[in-house]
């Protein structure tokens, strides 16, 4: 799976195979900096490549109960500037995309956040 930042922006993201809340706010810092080792982002203009063991619909169809994957994209400002409660009480996330085999078939595979 790709995902691709047409923003110009640096963007957090995560991905779920349920309905679950999101339970972690997505920017990690390590001594001041983002820890990148942790954090899942992507700086503006920013195209990633997403692996897993075996193919993502064996993935999808065995992880999610209704064989869809929900795709979390936030901006950087919100993850920065809203506390963890709030964050975490208000699932503030930019956008969220859920996705079936076919739908990610019919993408391409390829993920695209931007803003409109």
């Amino acid at each position: 799976m790709i995902l691709e930042n047409k923003t110009n922006d640096t963007i957090f993201f995560d991905m779920m195979f349920s309905d679950e809340r999101i339970e972690w706010n997505p920017l990690v810092k390590k001594d001041g900096k983002i820890d990148s080792t942790i954090s899942q982002f992507m700086r503006p203009k920013e195209i990633k490549s997403r692996a897993v063991m075996g193919t993502w619909e064996e993935q999808i169809y065995r992880m999610a109960k209704d064989s869809a994957i929900r795709i979390y994209f936030f901006k950087k400002e919100l993850v920065e500037n809203v506390s963890k409660d709030t964050f975490l009480k208000r699932q503030a996330y930019s956008k969220k995309y859920k996705l079936t085999v076919k739908d990610l078939e019919r993408m391409k595979w390829q993920v695209i956040y931007e803003e409109k």
